[in-house]
């Protein structure tokens, strides 16, 4: 990949996600490689700086509002939710359930099992309120071994992909489980207590509103440069709160159906995938206007944030 970003004519450029908790064992060593890099993390902003790399831009998710679409579904669902149950999401759920609260949710390891794209897109546009959980897989104390991918961890995940050797890969599979179980006991935490897990806005904080569904989403630094909270979309500041908000959404029917609305026009209008890559591509002197981009290649640049 340095060969070619150095020594041929293509322009590289690579999107590192989740760089709020695997930058330094993960984007760090790959950017060099790459003539430009994108981050949707503000904290890995100095940190592309600190190691020398000048071509990091700064922007987000979106919606690719070609397939993230309102549909003409009735409403059939109170509650949702479609994610992983990692972090202390089974007890937020939980939480909801013991407030009489009607949830549903999805992915993998839940009890309904996984959506389809199309399914997940149809959830989003039958649901009364679309529950977005901000956090990633591990909470801020968690030691820095459980941010590393592991040399052992990458082999049994390889081995998965091998379809001979089934002796192998159920012993892959029985020591990543009993990780996983000692990772659980070490990170969860009750629905409500302090323990604070690493947040990041998610590409459901605009497919949902891009749907036409109602967010209510957990408060993530930076998410009001997006959106105009109450007004387009809603958060919450712990269960407590998340309870609270949505027994009133469910009751208050014309209030959510306006912030849902309001959310839509916001995201066709400034939060498509349209938007995000015109302006990288400009950025990168892809775009119609090339004059004021010198050689997108290799010239040293600064980072500069794209919404």
């Amino acid at each position: 990949m340095r060969d070619i970003s150095d020594n041929t004519d293509t322009i590289t450029l690579n999107w590192f996600t989740d760089d709020h908790w695997r930058f330094d064992n993960f984007s760090r060593h790959w950017a060099p490689c790459f003539n430009w890099a994108v981050t949707t993390a503000e904290s890995a902003v100095p940190k592309y700086e600190e190691i020398g790399y000048q071509n990091a831009i700064k922007s987000q998710w979106a919606c690719n509002h070609f397939l993230y679409r309102k549909l003409d579904l009735p409403l059939e669902h109170d509650v949702t939710f479609v994610g992983q149950p990692h972090g202390n999401r089974r007890q937020i759920i939980q939480a909801l359930r013991a407030a009489g609260i009607s949830v549903r949710a999805w992915g993998s390891k839940w009890e309904s099992g996984r959506l389809s794209q199309e399914e997940m897109i149809q959830v989003f546009n039958q649901s009364r309120i679309n529950l977005n959980l901000s956090n990633a897989s591990v909470p801020l104390s968690a030691p820095r071994y459980q941010l590393r991918s592991t040399a052992r961890s990458l082999i049994s995940r390889s081995l998965d992909l091998i379809p001979f050797g089934p002796r192998i890969k159920v012993e892959g599979k029985a020591w990543l489980s009993r990780r996983r179980s000692a990772t659980l006991r070490k990170s969860s935490s009750p629905a409500g207590s302090r323990q604070k897990y690493l947040d990041q806005i998610k590409g459901r904080n605009f497919e949902v509103p891009g749907c036409g569904g109602f967010l209510l989403t957990g408060r993530v630094e930076g998410l009001e440069d997006y959106y105009e909270i109450g007004k387009e979309i809603v958060c919450f500041e712990d269960v407590d709160d998340l309870i609270e908000k949505t027994r009133y959404y469910l009751d208050h029917e014309d209030e959510r159906a306006a912030i849902a609305r309001s959310g839509c026009e916001r995201t066709l209008r400034e939060h498509t995938y349209v938007h995000r890559f015109n302006e990288i591509f400009r950025r990168i002197g892809l775009g119609r206007e090339q004059s004021t981009v010198v050689d997108p290649r290799g010239q040293p640049g600064h980072t500069e944030e794209i919404r």
